[in-house]
Order: structure tokens, then C-alpha cells, then sequence
């Protein structure tokens, strides 16, 4: 089926497709017995000679704004996609780029290369498709490897046996791989693969990496941004206050509480859906309207951006916000079982942190952990972090790590959302 995209161009033109009177133009495209003779009118355009196929829809486009991208290849319609770029059609090439992503994605992915080489404008579009896929990342890591070794020239005779390896040759692989070990996410490599396929190439690992790595398989603490956090993996999750980036960090903090270590480290553990609940923008900045819209004994996380600063605070709480518990300080859900230890408040700097991000924690898991205040929209601890109508306020109390940045600050934007893990 075609599609129209009349918007951008005039539908007087489909009418001069069909009427070739008055042409001065004749083009004709392919090549050898495949050959086949358009005619077109200067007026209308002067195009580059590609391909039958890319000049037949081009052609379509121009006169009628409709596109018909079916029974085509992926090879083709990339072709498309660099002339409608070459051409300045804004709306052909988003189109276009829209089917190549969602509609050709094996094609895409296996000549991701090719992609990523033949229009710069696609390039960001190839790293977030990369980006997102759902790669286990020790297979990552193995293929970097193997890889490393093949473009390593004196590595060619060299045994697989690593423990036969001397100095030379490790510093040869790490002159190989030095730009690409930064990028592998050892945050989502399991212990036991740690131990088996990361440890033994120590040699090969840049020492600050190294140290952060081992401090994170002993402690799960990530002091410093230096090793990436885990892939964005399939997040449901729209905000007008942060994007993919932050929200994976966050998933991380959820996920780190985990006692199961397996469990951590289980790609299944970054599938979430974030369904938004509440905006302030739309739903109004206020301490009612807030309790209208959160009123639910679910997952939650809080975002507010604040006005006059890029900063932006929140929090997330396991068991969400129980109005039938109202004034009251609770450590765990009324039906007495689910703990909130993973309670926890942050913030960052802005959207593009991943710096000076800052964590709070709760001190002591028996510890109250949030009230539900009538005078408040939303309350973590007694003086943590809390919303007074279009105000929040950072302060210092008992049952949180003192971390953030304490202060009164005026509410830009708010959101609150159910965090639904499946």
C-alpha cells in the first residue's frame, strides 16, 4: 500500500505525471536491455541518475507525494534514502528511514555497516539501533576477543591457550582493543563470566576500569560513570524531564538491591514499562492534584525538574503512595510484608549527567521510610525530599544518606510514573 505524503509537496503535480504533453525533459535510467524512459518537465526538477527502481519512486513522490516501499529491498531502499537526503526531501527521507529501521530491521542489522557509511544523517539512528539491541554482553566481550586477535598480526600463531601467553603478547592485543574495552557494560556480565572470561585478560583492561570493575562485583556500587551502565534494553518510557540514558541508571539503582545476584545480571531485569500517570504540565502543579492522579499501591518514580537550574531530583519507592495510610510513617506496605528497602531519592545535574549524579539510600531498612502528608503531594522520609504545591523542598533527616543538594526549589515540571517490570 502507498503511502501519501502530501503535506510536503503539491497535489497539483500528479496530474502533470499523467499529462506528458507538455514535457521537455526525457530521462532515461538502467542500464543494457533494462532501461526505461521517463518524461518529466524541468520546471518540476533536474534529479541525479540512480537507479530504475529509486527513480520510479522518486519520480512518484515528486508529482504525486505517494510512496510505495512494499515489495522493495533493503538495498534499494537505502539508495532512496541517499538520494531523498541528497535532494533535501525532508519528509521522503524521514519516511523512508522510518520503514529502512522498523520494517527492514534484519536487513538493517546485518549490513548495519553499510548503513552507517552511506549518509552521515543516519548515523545517530544507527547508534541508537545498535545501541538498543538485545545482545548478551559476555558474547560482546568474546566476539571483541576474537576479533582483537584476527587484527592483531603477531596473535596469528599464537595458542588460544591464554595461560601460555607472555607480556608481549597481551600488550599487543591491548594496542588492538585500547578504544573498545571502554565501551563493553561489565555491569552486565555475570559474576561467574567475570570470573571466567573477564579476569584472565586483567592484562588487556585499563587499570581505572579495571579497579571500578572489581569494585562493583565486590560491593555493586558504582562510585564513578567510567564503565557504562547496562543497555537501554526494551524501556517503554516517555518524559519531557530525561531521557533513555538517565532512566537506565535508574533501572540500575532499582535493580542493585536485588539479592540475587543472578537475577541482577539477567537481561530480562531491563525490560520495564514506565506508564506516566501524572504530569504537572497538564494535570497542574499542585498538592491535590498530585494526590488525585498518585493513588496507587504500586512502583513509582517521581521526576521534577526545577525551575532557573538544569537540576533535576526524584525518587522511587516499591510500594507507591497508600492514601489510606495518610500522616502516617511506614517502612513496609501495609499488609506487613513488602520492605522498602529499595526505597531510594537521587538527582542529577541535568539531563545529560552522568557525572555528578548523587544517590541517597535509605540508612536503616527498619527505619519509616516516606509519609503520605496531607500538607504535602508526596513525602520521602520526614524532611528528605517532598513536594508543598509548586515547591520542592531538599532537606536532611534521619532515614536517608545525606547527598543531595538541600534547598527550596521552585517545580518547572513533574511527573510521576507506575514502574511495571515484565
Amino acid at each position: 500500500m502507498a503511502s501519501n505524503l502530501h503535506s510536503g509537496l503539491s497535489k497539483e503535480f500528479s496530474f502533470m505525471l499523467n499529462n506528458t504533453d507538455d514535457f521537455d525533459v526525457i530521462i532515461k535510467v538502467g542500464e543494457n536491455n533494462n532501461i526505461k524512459e521517463f518524461r518529466a518537465h524541468s520546471t518540476v526538477y533536474v534529479l541525479v541518475l540512480y537507479t530504475l527502481k529509486v527513480h520510479s519512486q522518486m519520480s512518484g513522490y515528486i508529482y504525486t507525494g505517494e510512496v510505495d516501499l512494499k515489495n522493495y529491498r533493503g538495498e534499494d531502499i537505502l539508495e532512496l534514502l541517499i538520494a531523498s537526503d541528497e535532494l533535501l526531501l525532508e519528509e521522503l527521507f524521514e519516511h523512508v528511514q522510518d520503514n529502512l529501521f522498523k520494517k527492514r530491521a534484519i536487513w538493517t542489522l546485518e549490513n548495519i555497516t553499510l548503513v552507517l557509511n552511506s549518509c552521515s544523517k543516519l548515523q545517530e539512528s544507527c547508534l541508537k539501533f545498535i545501541y538498543d539491541l538485545q545482545i548478551d554482553e559476555i558474547l560482546v566481550w568474546e566476539c571483541l576477543i576474537k576479533w582483537g586477535i584476527k587484527q592483531t598480526p603477531c596473535l596469528g600463531i599464537i595458542s588460544n591457550d591464554i595461560t601460555k601467553w607472555n607480556n608481549e603478547t597481551f600488550k599487543a592485543l591491548e594496542k588492538t582493543l585500547n578504544k573498545f574495552i571502554p565501551l563493553i557494560r561489565f555491569v552486565e556480565i555475570s559474576p561467574a563470566d567475570y570470573n571466567d572470561k573477564i579476569r584472565p585478560y586483567k592484562a588487556i583492561i585499563p587499570h581505572h576500569i579495571y579497579e571500578e570493575i572489581e569494585e562493583f562485583y565486590c560491593k555493586k556500587t558504582l562510585q564513578n560513570a567510567t564503565i557504562l551502565l547496562p543497555r537501554v534494553g526494551k524501556i517503554q518510557f516517555e518524559s519531557k524531564i530525561i531521557g533513555k540514558k538517565l532512566i537506565s541508571i535508574i533501572i540500575y539503582w532499582i535493580n542493585i538491591r536485588d539479592e540475587d545476584e543472578d537475577a541482577f545480571f539477567s537481561k530480562g531485569d531491563l525490560e520495564y514499562k514506565f506508564d506516566l500517570i501524572y504530569q504537572g504540565s497538564g494535570d497542574g502543579i499542585n498538592n491535590d492534584s498530585f494526590k488525585n492522579e498518585v493513588d496507587l499501591k504500586e512502583p513509582t518514580l517521581i521526576l521534577v525538574k526545577c525551575q532557573n537550574t538544569r537540576k533535576i531530583f526524584g525518587g522511587y519507592t516499591p510500594i507507591g503512595f497508600d492514601r489510606d495510610l495518610s500522616g502516617i510513617y511506614y517502612s513496609c506496605s501495609n499488609d506487613g510484608i513488602t520492605p522498602l528497602d529499595g526505597s531510594f531519592i537521587f538527582s542529577f545535574e541535568s539531563n545529560d549527567d552522568t557525572q555528578n549524579m548523587k544517590l541517597s539510600r535509605l540508612k536503616s531498612f527498619n527505619d519509616s521510610v516516606y509519609a503520605n502528608d496531607l500538607n504535602c503531594g508526596f513525602k520521602f522520609g520526614i524532611d528528605s525530599l517532598y513536594m508543598q504545591d509548586s515547591v520542592l523542598i531538599v532537606g536532611q533527616d534521619r532515614f536517608y544518606e545525606q547527598k543531595l543538594e538541600c534547598g527550596n526549589y521552585k517545580i518547572d515540571e513533574i511527573e510521576a510514573f507506575i514502574v511495571i517490570k515484565q
